[in-house]
């Protein structure tokens, strides 16, 4: 089973904080995939919200995501349009 992989940007202001973290990990539950996201030397589930906050993504962080399984495809989307939308905060 191939693994997809995906560099963005954190882009909102407050980064990779508790709630963007909740809704980052909320819209990766229905996905038979396993998710990961890597800062640096870290890496982290991305469906376990202790494990995305210990990142400390701050906003302008460049993260690969890595996703594989049945649904990777459709993971790798859900993650992709969370973090481009900013995790759907403003400003």
């Amino acid at each position: 089973m191939a693994t997809l992989t995906k560099s963005l940007i954190i882009r909102n202001p407050r980064g990779l904080h508790v709630r963007a973290a909740t809704v980052l990990a909320n819209a990766l539950k229905p996905f038979d995939a396993e998710v990961t996201i890597t800062l640096g030397e870290q890496s982290a589930n991305a469906k376990s919200v202790m494990h995305l906050l210990l990142l400390t993504a701050g906003q302008g962080a460049e993260v690969e995501v890595s996703a594989v399984g049945p649904q990777a495809p459709e993971a790798m989307d859900a993650v992709s349009d969370v973090i481009t939308d900013g995790f759907g905060e403003s400003g």
